[in-house]
């Protein structure tokens, strides 16, 4: 599934979606602020869609909603959906 089709299922099942896509318009910068924002509201929710690849796992594409931020160590808790494929990133 890729996050045009994640985004179209969730607007068809009646949520608002802003979607951010890493390239030339998104940059680190501003991908830090959708996640400060998200994390510090009580009615939005993030998901993320990352090649897991990239962290030495099996498979490829992968979403997974972030569970909160935390400014003082600059980390993301991901909410890994798949139990089997536990590994710490910094």
């Amino acid at each position: 599934m890729t996050i045009s089709e994640f985004s179209c299922l969730a607007t068809c099942n009646g949520l608002r979606v802003k979607k951010y896509q890493a390239g030339p318009g998104m940059n680190k910068g501003d991908f830090l602020a959708a996640i400060k924002e998200t994390c510090g509201s009580t009615t939005k929710i993030m998901v993320v869609s990352y090649c897991r690849k990239t962290l030495k796992q099996t498979g490829d594409g992968h979403f997974s909603p972030i569970g909160g931020y935390d400014e003082d160590t600059n980390t993301v808790l991901v909410m890994d959906v798949a139990r089997f494929k536990v590994r710490t990133a910094h």
